[in-house]
């Protein structure tokens, strides 16, 4: 929290000892791949990855020790999408802590390619679940490692309105996140099944996720209370059931 970034990799070294328990490692391993690489340690961030991997082939099925080992690689394979696509992943579990953190490294490593709107959906998006959990470390960290490259707090929340969604984009969004198909959105809205291919390329474009997967409420519902007022459309009907 201080910026004291050796201090706290030393403090975290003792989780990679063979002898600490697995269940306090697959938090911390990813915290120490991205602070080993931030003081040019990539042998410790190896390090990381390489006990991560070895309790994801222990897994019967994909659990902790696999969304550790992915965050990792992510890390030191400098892979932004392979990083937002765990935060989506995050999403859907409840993982909101984990999404909001996963989210900063993804927005960093698009910031550093150059992939700028990417790098400030990303950044958005886990500014905002970081602040809903009255997480103000991390808000403080995030913007001092994007303030570098030009993306601040104050102008990534305050976006133009081409990066809000239409009042139509959400009503899309708020079926998508419900489960429907498009057929049925598409009569719901009365709208034609390829606008309706359009506007989920635009939602998922807008809240800076890759595939409808990432179209959850809580993703719908953050980016719907962030936005001014004066173009927050009002909440149409029920979308609680399909269309039969």
């Amino acid at each position: 929290r201080r910026g004291q970034t050796h201090e706290a990799l030393d403090a975290l070294l003792p989780v990679l000892d063979g002898d600490a328990p697995w269940a306090a490692r697959h938090q911390w391993l990813p915290v120490i791949a991205r602070l080993a690489l931030q003081v040019e340690r990539a042998d410790l961030a190896r390090q990381a990855l390489d006990i991560s991997e070895a309790g994801e082939r222990s897994e019967d099925s994909p659990g902790r020790a696999t969304t550790a080992a992915t965050w990792c690689r992510g890390l030191l394979g400098r892979d932004p999408e392979a990083l937002r696509a765990l935060a989506e992943t995050f999403h859907r579990v409840g993982r909101r802590f984990e999404y909001a953190a996963v989210l900063e490294d993804a927005a960093e490593l698009f910031a550093a390619t150059n992939r700028v709107d990417e790098a400030r959906a990303a950044l958005r998006n886990s500014l905002l679940v970081a602040t809903e959990l009255g997480a103000a470390w991390c808000v403080a960290r995030a913007e001092e490692r994007l303030r570098p490259y030009g993306l601040r707090r104050a102008e990534v929340l305050r976006q133009p309105e081409a990066h809000w969604l239409t009042p139509v984009e959400l009503g899309v969004a708020d079926l998508v996140a419900a489960g429907w198909p498009d057929s049925d959105i598409a009569h719901r809205l009365s709208l034609s099944p390829q606008a309706v291919r359009e506007h989920v390329e635009r939602v998922q474009q807008v809240l800076g996720v890759t595939t409808r997967l990432g179209i959850t409420r809580s993703a719908v519902e953050a980016h719907r209370a962030a936005q001014p007022s004066a173009i927050k459309p009002h909440r149409s009907g029920s979308t609680s059931g399909r269309l039969r």
